[in-house]
């Protein structure tokens, strides 16, 4: 995309500097750290939306955002105009890093009830939204949408990993594959299984989005696959159990501040992270984050050790599990661990023993094989629990 000097010059004026970076004490210009194309598409975005603030937004105030709840309490914010035209910015650029094109079609199987009311704003977008609930335990609608996908590919496909992995299986017992669509997963644990099975039926790397409901697009995979942090419109930290920053590469959880929103006060978004201190080599210096899991997700073991989500799907990973999700019963000091394979799978062998290996010899590993693992009735299935 090519931006024409005088629409330089203005972009200029409007946005001298587009991030703040609390740790270094400093402002950094965007040319510093987003490569020129990178750099057209998210100014180009936004003054799009200052220059022509229609598209049904000229006398709205701002909205209310909600998240869906199922990571526990729902919870509310107020965005303005400014924070709902930056977050635009910031998903035209993760779409942009994808190889989409402005107007790409999308269908987007969603969660959250909030984003099943906006199917009229949708189409505009040239997007289809479809419930993640209704889908994910109903064989017919899932079989029904794969064949939807069949007909009439889309540029891309975003939702709920669980969800559109269970689509992959089913286009891949049709014998399907769709090279010709992007993937974009979020909602969910990326998991090694989910990742494959993805890839092998859209024959192109997984693009993940990391998107909270209260504070937006928390950040997007370039092409070789890292997490770049929305910095030009989010200050993200990684905090301690004081809420103290924590030292830099630590883990710790994130806390999220929006830089766009007026007097926007400090979130925390209930994951578990760390900002990595390497540099992506794509070139681009917004920083990069690991997704460790939920909070709520982690495992505390009688030792006083914390075993992540993350650490549990890279034990269990194996080509033949399709599905798997564990259960942490914390006073009986024992590991549950459901899976489902891929069709025709064989049994998984050594799970227990790579579980025991993690978690240790104080924790006994129940091991089970399951036809099916049925999430709840917003689609998403949660991965790991404590009881």
């Amino acid at each position: 995309m090519t931006v024409p000097s005088r629409l330089r010059r203005r972009i200029a004026r409007l946005v001298p500097q587009m991030t703040r970076s609390r740790d270094a004490g400093a402002s950094l210009a965007a040319s510093q750290w987003l490569p020129a194309d990178d750099l057209a598409v998210l100014q180009a975005a936004l003054l799009g939306r200052i220059d022509r603030p229609g598209r049904g937004r000229r006398h709205v105030a701002g909205r209310t955002v909600a998240s869906s709840g199922t990571g526990g309490v729902p919870k509310r914010a107020r965005w303005s105009v400014t924070a709902m035209r930056w977050q635009d910015a910031a998903e035209a650029r993760s779409r942009h890093w994808a190889g989409l094109e402005p107007g790409a079609s999308r269908i987007w199987v969603c969660c959250n009830p909030a984003d099943r009311l906006r199917r009229v704003g949708a189409l505009l977008e040239n997007t289809r939204i479809v419930a993640a609930g209704d889908i994910a335990g109903d064989e017919s609608r899932l079989a029904a949408l794969s064949e939807d996908l069949v007909r009439r590919p889309p540029d891309a496909l975003q939702g709920v990993s669980n969800v559109l992995a269970a689509l992959a299986r089913e286009l891949e017992r049709r014998s399907v594959a769709l090279p010709g669509t992007v993937c974009f997963s979020a909602g969910n644990h990326l998991t090694p299984w989910y990742r494959r099975q993805l890839e092998a039926v859209f024959a192109r790397p997984v693009s993940e989005r990391y998107a909270v409901s209260e504070v937006g697009l928390l950040a997007a995979s370039c092409e070789l696959g890292s997490l770049h942090v929305t910095a030009e419109n989010l200050l993200v930290e990684i905090v301690g159990a004081d809420r103290a920053p924590v030292a830099p590469g630590g883990v710790g959880e994130i806390a999220v501040t929006m830089l766009r929103n007026g007097a926007s006060t400090r979130r925390f978004v209930g994951d578990v992270g760390r900002l990595l201190e390497e540099p992506c080599p794509c070139g681009r210096g917004l920083p990069t984050i690991e997704l460790l899991g939920r909070a709520s997700e982690q495992i505390r073991l009688s030792d006083g050790r914390i075993v992540a989500p993350r650490a549990l799907f890279a034990a269990l990973d194996d080509p033949v599990i399709a599905d798997a999700r564990f259960r942490h019963r914390a006073g009986e000091g024992i590991l549950e661990v459901e899976y489902q394979r891929v069709p025709g799978g064989d049994a998984v062998d050594g799970v227990g023993d790579r579980l025991a290996a993690l978690v240790g010899p104080e924790t006994r590993v129940l091991v089970s094989d399951t036809a099916r693992l049925w999430p709840g009735a917003a689609g998403k299935l949660q991965l790991v629990s404590s009881v």
